[in-house]
C-alpha cells in the first residue's frame, strides 16, 4: 500500500489516496474544525467513518483518532476504522489502520 497527499480547498484540508495495485482504494480528508483535528475516512467498504484526533504526539510523528460517527454502514460486523495515522518514517508517511466491530474494540 501506497499513500499521496495534497492539499485542497485553499489550504484548508489535506488529502490522503491510498494505492492498492497501482489503483486508489481508499480517500481520507483531514481538516480543522475550529481547535479539533477532524478526518473523513472514504472507505473501500463504501462507509464512511469520522474521527476526531484525540492526541498529537510529535516526537513520534503519531496522530491517534478516535471514532465519532459513521455513515453508510450496510452492515456493523466489520469497519476498517483509521485508528491512528499519518505515522512518519523519514520521508515517507505510513498509514495505520485496526479493524473494529460493533462494539469499536479490537479485531486480531
Amino acid at each position: 500500500m501506497a499513500a499521496t497527499y495534497h492539499v485542497t480547498g485553499n489550504g484548508s484540508a489535506v488529502i490522503e489516496e491510498l494505492i492498492v495495485d497501482g489503483k486508489p482504494s481508499m480517500t481520507s480528508a483531514y481538516h480543522l474544525d475550529k481547535d479539533d483535528l477532524r478526518m473523513t475516512h472514504y472507505c473501500a467498504a463504501a462507509n464512511q467513518p469520522r474521527l476526531k484526533a484525540s492526541s498529537i504526539d510529535l516526537s513520534k510523528n503519531l496522530i491517534r483518532f478516535d471514532f465519532v460517527d459513521i455513515t453508510n454502514l450496510a452492515s456493523p460486523r466489520c469497519i476498517v476504522c483509521p485508528l491512528a495515522g499519518l505515522r512518519s518514517a523519514g520521508s515517507r508517511n505510513h498509514p495505520r489502520f485496526d479493524l473494529a466491530n460493533p462494539g469499536w474494540s479490537r479485531v486480531t
